[in-house]
């Protein structure tokens, strides 16, 4: 190959490379080894919101920062997150189980619902956003505590159920509401009438 020849080869290459230049990419680091590839554009409290590298131009994506180990950026800055669950863990060390209670169940908090099966969690769903007292989430990662609905059917169509409130970095049971029945209940729906009498009669007047 002549030096002209070689010349004009190696100027073509460096003009391709200019046209097409390589991105520099943020690497998302997960908690169970998983790596995201992309660019972070915003870090709040909880979220972190990035563009996947294969889709530029594609859709905000959102994960939670509790299932976040460490962000490489693109200048290999490395951010470390101290695990949220942990964090939390350290915020209640030493605390009664009352006063953890009245922390993760303040209004506002965020609330996972938990039950036998996918229509009662919608009873619940339903029944505590018509109250508005607490966010209802479906993510239980981010949730403050849990409630969860037990309940079993009885004889002549009656049903009986309480409430659990629920710590949800160990699973320790904060509160038990009283048990009620669907007796005097006119829904003809048991589950529902159960957990509308549960959030009505015993929960909500707690909460006052």
């Amino acid at each position: 190959m002549t030096k002209i020849v070689l010349l004009k080869w190696v100027l073509g290459t460096t003009l391709i490379f200019a046209f097409f230049p390589v991105k520099a990419q943020d690497t998302i680091n997960k908690t169970n080894g998983e790596k995201i590839i992309g660019k972070v554009l915003l870090i709040d409290n909880s979220t972190v919101r990035y563009k996947k590298s294969s889709n530029p131009d594609g859709p905000e994506y959102v994960i939670h920062i509790s299932e976040i180990s460490y962000i490489r950026y693109q200048n290999n800055e490395i951010e470390a997150f101290k695990n949220q669950r942990a964090v939390k863990e350290d915020k209640y060390q030493g605390l009664r189980k009352d006063e953890i209670l009245n922390d993760m169940t303040k209004k506002g908090n965020k609330v996972y619902i938990e039950s036998k099966d996918e229509n009662s969690v919608l009873h619940a769903k339903n029944g505590l956003e018509k109250w508005g007292y607490w966010v209802v989430t479906n993510k239980k990662e981010e949730a403050d505590f849990i409630l969860r609905f037990d309940y079993v059917f009885g004889g002549l169509g009656d049903t009986f159920g309480r409430a659990l409130f629920i710590n949800p970095q160990n699973g320790e049971v904060l509160l038990k509401t009283k048990e009620v029945n669907t007796m005097m209940s006119m829904d003809m729906n048991t589950k529902r009438g159960l957990i509308n009498k549960l959030i009505n009669n015993e929960i909500r007047p707690f909460f006052k």
